[in-house]
């Protein structure tokens, strides 16, 4: 099951939740117990073809560590 980000509406705290289809959401908000809240846009990981156990790649964006923005879990 994939795991999706949202923002409560009503108290602005942030959660994440398992949900069996991307169109699913969770019941209420863990800190207030409200309904209302958004799905949020999250960074993905990825491994890099080749062989088994490569490096996971950065989506790129989300990393300030970074000059070009990405490669955080990189290890040269």
């Amino acid at each position: 099951m994939p795991i999706y980000e949202f923002a409560c509406r009503s108290c602005s705290s942030q959660f994440e939740s398992r949900v069996a289809r991307a169109g699913d959401r969770p019941g209420a908000c863990p800190s207030c117990g409200s309904a209302e809240f958004d799905k949020q846009l999250s960074a993905v990981a990825a491994h890099t073809a080749g062989s088994p156990g490569a490096s996971p790649q950065s989506g790129g964006g989300a990393c300030a560590c970074m000059p070009n923005g990405g490669g955080c879990g990189r290890m040269n």
